[in-house]
């Protein structure tokens, strides 16, 4: 593999923090945003990210971590054959595609996605440069089951400092008494036999996906952790995966107020985003601006994995369907690499109310 794009100089003065966002997805915006935050305030901060990835990288902190942090981080490039159209993203979508179980998905895509990790550990000059560097602590985000492995736990072993992780998909738990996060349910419902029934349904699944993912996320690091002879251990010899930080940046005000359970502790934002005068691109905020009966904001998310399910049909008909909801506009965040081969945006028979846009900032 290549070189990193930047290596460190032993010589240089030491960054405070080696931020890890893996590739870019949705929850990694919340790691370049946190980055950004901590580069504004004085921290060193670097950023190990996959050389295809840098124009995201770069932008998304740039929107998302406020002030001017972002023009202050260090960007370690690295090569890794990992796109959209690679044979481990096709593998990926072959595992899940027409998958039920929301366990049995998570668990083929946690298997997956352990390969990036072990491509980035197999590049020798950027692990040299890494260990090298200094570090104090390794910022990355929490997928499910990261709570008993995870790429970040193990680079944060091998260059032996604390992780820190923007829980990006969490398993936020609960005390039973109270509503149980995403469950829909209120204090009010609580009161019915109805109610607790689905508050404990909701407080067992959440356990038990949880339980389940930690096995796969164990068997998904345990092939680097041989090779790097980096055996997991008890925390008390810092080799458990639990944290020194962990940020949550979910909503919590759609939720009614209720306690935490351990170890999650609520402390505010960190780089809050300030309100725009207007939508950007331009050409977006034309098209909203100027819609005469609403507008509608279809999305797929920013995993290119999730577009590729559907096929060309699947594709041509959205763009149909969309043109019937006329006069209501529709704003498409739609990627060229979250299409399949086949099909093109230019192919697709938009109507007069609908307009595609790679990404919309709608602070």
């Amino acid at each position: 593999m290549a070189s990193p794009s930047k290596a460190l100089d032993p010589g240089d003065a030491a960054p405070d923090q080696v931020a890890l966002p893996l590739g870019g997805l949705s929850p990694s915006m919340d790691v370049l945003a946190v980055a950004a935050a901590l580069a504004s305030r004085g921290h060193n901060v670097s950023v190990v990210v996959p050389q295809d990835d840098i124009p995201f990288s770069r932008s998304a902190a740039s929107r998302h971590g406020g002030g001017d942090g972002a023009d202050l981080l260090e960007w370690i490039a690295y090569d890794m054959p990992f796109t959209v159209n690679s044979e481990v993203m096709r593998d990926m979508a072959a595992r899940v595609k027409g998958v039920r179980n929301p366990l049995r998905v998570l668990a083929n895509l946690m298997e997956v996605m352990g390969r990036p990790c072990s491509l980035m550990f197999s590049n020798a000059t950027l692990m040299a440069a890494l260990e090298s560097g200094r570090y104090e602590a390794v910022l990355t985000f929490n997928m499910p089951g990261d709570w008993a492995d995870s790429c970040g736990c193990v680079l944060a072993h091998s260059l032996g400092v604390p992780l820190m992780t923007v829980h990006g998909i969490p398993f936020i738990t609960a005390p039973l008494s109270v509503p149980q996060f995403g469950s829909g349910l209120d204090d009010q419902a609580l009161a019915t036999w109805r109610g607790r029934t689905r508050n404990l349904l909701s407080f067992m699944m959440t356990r038990t996906m949880s339980a389940v993912t930690g096995i796969v996320s164990r068997r998904s690091m345990a092939g680097i952790r041989r090779q790097r002879r980096l055996p997991r251990g008890p925390a008390s010899q810092g080799r458990a995966c639990a944290p020194m930080l962990q940020l949550d940046a979910n909503s919590f005000h759609l939720d009614p107020p209720r306690p935490l359970g351990p170890p999650h502790a609520l402390i505010g934002p960190i780089a809050p985003r300030f309100a725009r005068p207007s939508l950007e691109p331009p050409e977006v905020a034309a098209f909203v601006d100027s819609a005469p009966a609403g507008v509608a904001v279809v999305s797929f998310g920013s995993a290119p994995i999730f577009g590729t399910f559907l096929t060309r049909k699947d594709f041509l008909e959205l763009s149909l369907a969309f043109a019937d909801l006329a006069p209501t506009r529709v704003v498409w965040l739609l990627k060229p690499r979250n299409m399949p081969d086949d099909v093109s945006i230019g192919e697709l028979p938009l109507g007069d109310n609908t307009i595609t846009a790679p990404w919309v900032s709608r602070s």
